[in-house]
């Protein structure tokens, strides 16, 4: 690719030449103060959450042992939150960005998904990833 004053020629015609410089200052603050990027984060963050919930395992016959216990315990599938979160991104200099963490604040999260030692674990949030993965153009 050709250069012109630290750009690139990304067109080229007999009549028209553009080049491209990138802004690295204000790509950095884009990808930190963007209310358009953190609208998309979320968006993909709610798909990925639906997605959780959908394949995480569920038994019904938990209500009716609460009913009697008097022990209000959060099912895993209900226990799904998104937090929004800035990255520190390590580099010179850092390079801190917008993110969505999925999370699960359920008592027995860790058990659902490594397992007790017994039992395997349902690996709802790598599944989750995997599938983010998939959805990836």
């Amino acid at each position: 690719m050709a250069r012109f004053r630290g750009g690139h020629l990304v067109y080229d015609s007999p009549t028209l030449q553009v080049y491209f410089r990138p802004n690295r200052k204000g790509i950095n603050e884009y990808a930190l103060r963007s209310a358009a990027l953190r609208g998309v984060l979320t968006e993909i963050g709610e798909a990925a959450k639906n997605y959780a919930e959908v394949i995480s395992p569920y038994d019904p016959r938990e209500d009716e042992r609460e009913s009697h216990d008097f022990v209000e315990v959060a099912h895993y599938r209900d226990s799904f939150d998104l937090l929004p979160y800035i990255e520190r991104r390590r580099g010179r200099p850092p390079r801190p960005r917008q993110a969505v963490l999925l999370i699960n604040t359920s008592s027995h999260a860790r058990y659902v998904e490594f397992g007790n030692g017994s039992t395997e674990g349902e690996r709802v949030l790598g599944k989750t990833l995997d599938y983010l993965q998939r959805l990836r153009p």
